[in-house]
């Protein structure tokens, strides 16, 4: 484990939707409607700033991979302050974050059929799937849960039409153009293509990176 630097270019400043109330103590600002590197990177540009900026009232920061929901105690004006601070801001050229290097057993059962829906080997899907160092987009589902950006498009596959019941802790998964790792035993829909340790998982923040080592 080490930290990792994620280097883009300038883009000028961070275009940002009015915020709306999710709740009487919950506000959500949104970054755009695509779900495109762009905005990934602009909303957990925004995450590190408003976790820096550690605003009085802010209970938690979550993003999503175009939206950022600002959890606050009761009582407390926060969307003048944080709308200030995001007004002036830009994103980051350079984006901090720990890089994780985790074991991949590429065993899992749905590996041949991911093969053959994208018409390459199963030493292929291995080596595509392995290669790149992807970014911790959002953590969601359940806790712990990474959405990790940086799939290879020709491993796109859509998900299963019968999600399981029971998924086991540690599944490294793919579910359309997303890859993703179960924490922990859950019902999913998500094709099944390995293994991991799923108690390194705990450890994830939006913004850090994953690089998968084969293991067998």
């Amino acid at each position: 484990m080490r930290c990792g630097l994620l280097f883009f270019p300038d883009t000028g400043k961070m275009e940002i939707m009015n915020p709306v109330y999710l709740s009487e103590t919950c506000l959500q600002w949104s970054f755009g409607e695509t779900l495109d590197e762009p905005t990934v990177r602009t909303t957990l540009c925004a995450f590190r700033q408003l976790q820096r900026a550690k605003l009085p009232g802010v209970l938690d920061i979550v993003p999503a991979y175009n939206k950022l929901a600002v959890h606050f105690e009761a009582a407390t004006d926060v969307e003048s302050a944080i709308s200030t601070l995001l007004s002036k801001a830009k994103p980051a050229k350079v984006i901090e974050g720990t890089l994780h290097t985790l074991p991949a057993y590429y065993d899992g059962e749905d590996l041949p059929q991911v093969a053959q829906h994208c018409g390459l080997s199963i030493e292929e899907v291995i080596s595509r799937h392995s290669t790149p160092v992807y970014l911790v987009a959002m953590i969601g589902f359940q806790p712990h849960f990474p959405y990790l950006f940086g799939l290879d498009p020709s491993l796109e596959t859509s998900r299963l039409k019968t999600p399981r019941l029971q998924v086991p802790a540690g599944a490294i998964a793919i579910g359309g153009a997303q890859t993703g790792i179960y924490p922990s035993v859950s019902p999913g829909g998500w094709h099944l293509i390995g293994r991991t340790d799923p108690t390194a998982l705990k450890a994830l923040q939006p913004g850090d990176q994953i690089q998968f080592e084969v293991r067998t």
